[in-house]
């Protein structure tokens, strides 16, 4: 049989551009204690990335276990592509059910916030649409994993942009007092994204949990209110202690 995934890696290491992918490396805190620590990058562009996906996004889980497998964070981007592509065109529930337990059981691979945000609001975002998954997204929620909170929080994105916006407001709910800034950033932007559907259901939110919040998720939440608004939700939001 021929080997799938190392043709793909391939065709993505001949898109390498060191210089981009020592900014890449900076960009994503690869260095030692930090989030990305130890992440390989060769500097493909995002474009790149997605053509190569497209081009191989017949391929079978198994090629899909072996790209994420890699040590370079843009191979496994395009097995990310592939599989957040498999889920969206599968033609019955059985078929995204497997992509779905599929994603699931090579979670420690989604592993930085890029991999997380191309494939949890279709993937995870998708099974919550269907009724499916809003216990296992409770649990995320309250992981000790970073990038397991940040799928629980990224993946109420989904249903978000279809109108559905309770799950969101749930996790948005177990997650405002997690500070870590990749956490608040993902809650700031999913709040946002409540808001250009509900504005008053987003106010209603940050009412109750925004002095809880910090500082990061309320300014993304509020991005899109009129300026003496935001004024007046950040001064209103303030922890009082």
């Amino acid at each position: 049989m021929p080997d799938r995934a190392g043709e793909i890696t391939r065709q993505v290491e001949a898109e390498s551009d060191p210089a981009f992918a020592r900014e890449l490396s900076r960009f994503f805190q690869t260095g030692p204690g930090d989030y990305g620590e130890g992440d390989c990058f060769l500097g493909v562009r995002a474009g790149q990335l997605e053509a190569i996906a497209r081009h191989h996004r017949e391929v079978d889980l198994a090629t899909v276990a072996d790209l994420l497998a890699s040590p370079f964070h843009e191979v496994r981007m395009v097995a990310l592509r592939i599989l957040r592509d498999r889920y969206r065109s599968a033609r019955s529930d059985r078929e995204r059910m497997e992509a779905y337990r599929f994603y699931e059981e090579h979670g420690d691979r989604v592993n930085s916030w890029d991999l997380v945000d191309i494939s949890a609001p279709w993937i995870i975002g998708g099974e919550v649409l269907a009724g499916r998954r809003m216990g296992v997204v409770r649990r995320q929620a309250r992981a000790r994993d970073l990038w397991t909170r940040r799928r629980a929080v990224v993946a109420t994105l989904g249903p978000v942009r279809q109108g559905v916006l309770e799950p969101a407001l749930e996790v948005g709910q177990l997650v405002v007092e997690d500070h870590d800034d990749l956490i608040q950033k993902a809650l700031g932007w999913v709040l946002r994204e409540v808001g250009k559907r509900d504005r008053a259901t987003l106010d209603r939110f940050l009412a109750r949990h925004g002095a809880r919040m910090g500082r990061t998720a309320v300014r993304y939440a509020i991005e899109l209110h009129p300026e003496p608004e935001r004024r007046r939700l950040l001064e209103a939001t303030r922890d009082p202690v």
